[in-house]
């Protein structure tokens, strides 16, 4: 569950305690104009990084050191395929690609 307290976002613990004093589980947040996170510090000092189609879509997703940076995750997904000339999205992912420490790379189509 997560509480707005203010401007700070926390994380609230199962049964509804509320973590210890001083642990900071997310701080530095932006959205974007729909309501989604766009990019968040984590308590860690990873950054994720979300960003989206036309019709509110994840089509990329990242973690990384810093703000936009990708160099610990990321996912990448693909919705429209190219149909007699124009685009066809049903909302369903086509293809995913996984980027992992930035060296390993799993990509996956859909039919």
């Amino acid at each position: 569950m997560i509480e707005v307290i203010g401007t700070v976002t926390t994380a609230v613990c199962m049964g509804g305690q509320r973590p210890a004093a001083g642990n900071l589980y997310a701080g530095v947040a932006s959205y974007h104009a729909h309501g989604a996170i766009e990019q968040m510090q984590f308590g860690n000092l990873l950054w994720e990084y979300a960003d989206y189609n036309s019709r509110l879509q994840p089509v990329d997703l990242r973690l990384g050191t810093t703000a936009q940076g990708w160099e610990k995750w990321r996912l990448r997904n693909t919705y429209a395929v190219s149909c007699g000339g124009g685009e066809r999205n049903n909302g369903n992912a086509q293809s995913q690609t996984v980027t992992v420490g930035g060296t390993l790379e799993l990509a996956q189509t859909y039919g």
